[in-house]
């Protein structure tokens, strides 16, 4: 029972650290709400794109280098320093170089690829860059603490950026009253702090900047084929905003505005999901190394109980919509309570998604998922096409759903070609059972209150009630004897 204990604690770990990048999000969301018209909630999306962009080209997905190959050198401290430093002024040398770049053809790029005049490069871009910068050299830091097994670096780095960008945004919003410009610049100078005190700690420490032009050779032979897929899977998660920003005219950013604010509150949904599975695939890949019977039968437990969690998380968060818009949220944005649910539900194949990679990576398939993100990007363009000019901005919320589908259903196709389909994950026939269910009979409601015009922020309201009756009405129908031994196991947890 002490490994359940240590499997709580760890999962307790993750969310709060899971919550704490995003944190400022959901703290700001009644204040910027309140304060930033549609529109201007539309343009913070856009900088959310633009900081994806920046990102790939900048960082040239060295973060994930440094993590793989840091354990190929943690026991000699020098050459870990070197490594660091190295990629550290490769970042820096990228930076300047593309910063050049868009200081003469930023805006022309921004008015080449967005369909409105008002988000430039000059305006707005030249904050969202810096601070993409630092983020992603505090990024190296946080790998380098926790690498090092240093919390006390990790947690002050984490905390720090949290309340400085927090209190950063805050002054630009509030105090000087400049809107959306004034959360970009807040952010960038509650950054930049950090990052100046992480580099004095660190070249103070090694007494001197290193750059070894082997260990670059060999990171960039690790991330340039990976490159492509990084900026595959930023047009799959970005695609929704995307078309959004492109579809809806004068009025796109205010459009962008409503939905983004409803998308991120539904992403609370996403960071539980993958910090409870990065605290139990540890679990379930030990398992699969050690091919013993009852450690199987366990991993099963706890990807069955994984789901159940995830799905009653769900149902729940849809059946608050309204408490939510309600009590943290502008009356302005109150439409997205008609988006939430359907938002909402989108998490429900990547719940299925996230565990049915588990064998792709557990037998280095990663090959594929290049073609999985592609396949769902081709998804979501068609869906959205289609979808957009029958049901407006809803339908942009079921593109996205069908875009999260095309993706599992795509994983799952290579998982049957790579006979990799024996690994507990079809016993799970009640949890599918009860999944299919609940997102059956609310897509099937929804059509038919959309189709009957009942569609409003009155009547939503019951609909959204709906698929938390579902799951609380086949749960102990489906689920008597689980639910028999919880008892049993809390007991055992207590002792």
């Amino acid at each position: 029972m002490s490994q359940v204990k240590g499997l709580l604690k760890s999962t307790s770990i993750y969310v709060i650290l899971g919550f704490l990048p995003m944190g400022i999000n959901f703290l700001l969301l009644p204040i910027l709400s309140t304060e930033l018209s549609e529109s201007e909630y539309g343009l913070l999306a856009l900088a959310g794109l633009f900081v994806g962009v920046i990102t790939i080209f900048i960082g040239l997905g060295l973060e994930g280098a440094f993590s793989r190959y840091y354990f190929q050198y943690y026991k000699k401290p020098n050459l870990v320093s070197t490594l660091l430093s190295t990629l550290i002024i490769t970042v820096l040398i990228s930076a300047s170089f593309f910063g050049v770049i868009l200081h003469f053809f930023g805006d022309v790029l921004f008015k080449m690829f967005l369909s409105n005049d008002i988000f430039t490069y000059s305006d707005y871009g030249v904050f969202i860059f810096l601070t993409t910068v630092n983020t992603i050299l505090n990024g190296l830091f946080l790998i380098y603490f926790r690498n090092e097994e240093k919390p006390l670096g990790f947690a002050l780095t984490s905390v720090s950026l949290f309340l400085l960008s927090l209190t950063g945004i805050l002054i630009g919003v509030l105090y000087f009253k400049q809107g959306a410009l004034g959360s970009i610049i807040g952010r960038f100078f509650g950054s930049i702090p950090v990052t100046l005190i992480l580099l004095f700690y660190f070249y103070s420490k090694i007494k001197t900047i290193k750059f070894e032009f082997r260990f670059l050779k060999i990171l960039f032979h690790y991330t340039t084929p990976l490159i492509p897929y990084l900026l595959i899977l930023y047009l799959y998660n970005n695609i929704d905003k995307i078309m959004v920003e492109k579809s809806f005219g004068e009025n796109s950013l205010d459009y962008l505005g409503k939905y983004n604010l409803a998308f991120q509150i539904g992403t609370a949904i996403q960071v539980l999901l993958y910090s409870m599975f990065n605290s139990i695939s540890p679990q379930v890949y030990k398992a699969l190394e050690s091919k013993n019977a009852d450690s199987l039968v366990y991993s099963i437990k706890l990807l069955k109980t994984f789901h159940l969690v995830i799905i009653g998380v769900i149902v729940c968060f849809i059946a608050s919509s309204e408490l939510l818009f309600t009590v943290f949220i502008d009356e302005k944005f109150h439409d997205g309570i008609q988006y939430l649910g359907i938002l909402s539900l989108i998490y429900v194949p990547q719940l299925y998604y996230v565990m049915y990679t588990i064998p792709l990576f557990y037998n280095k398939l990663t090959k594929t998922l290049p073609y999985i993100s592609f396949v769902a990007l081709i998804a979501g363009v068609i869906s959205n096409l289609i979808l957009i000019p029958i049901y407006g901005i809803i339908g942009v919320c079921i593109a996205t759903l069908c875009t999260k589908l095309a993706q599992f259903i795509a994983t799952y196709f290579y998982l049957k070609k790579y006979d990799q389909l024996d690994l507990g994950f079809t016993q799970m026939r009640k949890n599918h059972i009860l999944a299919v269910t609940i997102v059956s009979v609310y897509l099937l409601l929804y059509w038919l209150f959309f189709e009957f015009s009942f569609i409003d922020n009155w009547s939503i309201n019951y609909l959204n009630i709906i698929p938390l009756f579902v799951f609380a009405g086949l749960l102990p129908v489906l689920f008597k004897k689980e639910i028999s031994s919880l008892p049993l196991l809390f007991k055992n947890l207590k002792n």
